[in-house]
């Protein structure tokens, strides 16, 4: 969720055809199509899965066939399909940056101006639309405390013990973790040479394996460590092509990935397998390139960071307007797609282009 987030600079080639003027219109010119697609699709899987848990039209699930029930009821996993995609395209954007200090800070503030705005704006969401509902009397006053609040502006909350303003944040807080453990160790790599890299490996494999099973709970809860194998094995799809080290690490995680027997793991394994497939046959340059999935990329970081109150509200009114059941399903996806582009055009793109301003070393 770029978690979840569109997380690195990844080019599409062409414009989109003149059939979606739309998605041509938003769509910023990139290397590869695949992730960004990926991308789009796993934050739409997030929102299905939003709109089963929540629970506003369980009448028609409870008739809906298993498969179709199955897939909603796992789009939590769409954050796995994120994570993979992080490490992979983080991977490439790095790949030919010099590791240093200057690295480290340029990449921490570029990734701020990337993030934070429409992170803060959908803070901001989350509490005008809490108030609303406290006013109108369909829910208690929003509980936000201060330090809550700051904790919320440095992805620091998980860490720090205070529970999520929005559901959905939780895998910001890990995707910063990643990032800066990620960059630090190309930093020690760097330093310490054959070395360094051999250790940096081994501690980077070794809590992936250790974790990927699912046998040990994190040492500090809200901490990187039990879910960092997503990232890694997208690290290592984007290094397999080329490195029979990587492309062996990544073949040793399917062990413990299969032993937690986990839709999370295998998810993010399978994500992995697809990206490296498809980066060493070119299909990541075109693959599942058409308008309609690239705008759904596009706008995919802000669809997932304001779909959980915005699919809350939408079920509201529809309740209030007596919709059928598929019909408040369609209403509230397609008012999800519009706030989305909306937040993409009026905060995202805005941060995104001057976030590109910072050159990396």
């Amino acid at each position: 969720m770029d978690a979840i987030a569109r997380t690195a600079d990844v080019n599409v080639a062409t414009e989109a055809p003149n059939t979606w003027d739309a998605a041509r219109a938003i769509a910023p010119a990139r290397h590869f199509a695949l992730p960004q697609v990926l991308r789009g699709l796993a934050a739409l899987w997030v929102v299905l899965f939003h709109l089963h848990s929540g629970g506003h039209v369980s009448g028609l699930f409870a008739q809906a066939p298993r498969a179709v029930v199955w897939i909603f009821a796992h789009g939590e996993s769409g954050v796995a399909v994120f994570f993979a995609l992080s490490g992979f395209v983080i991977a490439h954007s790095l790949r030919d940056a010099t590791p240093s200090l200057g690295l480290l800070s340029r990449f921490v503030l570029r990734r701020a101006i990337r993030l934070d705005p429409p992170y803060w704006a959908a803070i901001l969401t989350v509490l005008c639309l809490g108030f609303i509902e406290y006013r109108i009397g369909h829910a208690p006053a929003p509980d936000v405390t201060g330090p809550q609040l700051a904790a919320h502006l440095f992805y620091a909350q998980s860490l720090l013990g205070f529970q999520n303003i929005n559901i959905v944040f939780w895998t910001l807080c890990y995707e910063v973790q990643f990032y800066i453990f990620f960059v630090i160790s190309l930093l020690i790599t760097h330093r310490l040479g054959t070395k360094g890299r051999a250790a940096v490996t081994l501690v980077h494999f070794g809590i992936a394996a250790i974790w990927a099973a699912g046998y040990f709970p994190s040492p500090l809860e809200g901490l990187f460590v039990d879910l960092w194998f997503a990232f890694y094995l997208g690290v290592l799809a984007y290094r397999a092509p080329h490195s029979r080290s990587a492309a062996a690490q990544m073949i040793a995680l399917f062990v413990p990935v299969a032993l937690s027997q986990s839709p999370f793991g295998w998810v993010a394994f399978i994500t992995a397998a697809v990206l490296a497939v498809s980066l060493a046959t070119g299909f990541v340059k075109d693959g599942l390139r058409s308008p309609p999935l690239l705008f759904l990329g596009t706008i995919s970081y802000s669809l997932y960071l304001f779909h959980n109150p915005v699919t809350g509200a939408g079920f509201f009114v529809a309740g209030i307007l007596k919709l059928p059941d598929l019909a408040a399903i369609v209403a509230v996806l397609a008012v999800n797609v519009v706030v989305a582009w909306a937040a993409y055009r009026l905060v995202e793109a805005p941060a995104h282009a001057l976030s590109k301003r910072i050159a990396l070393p």
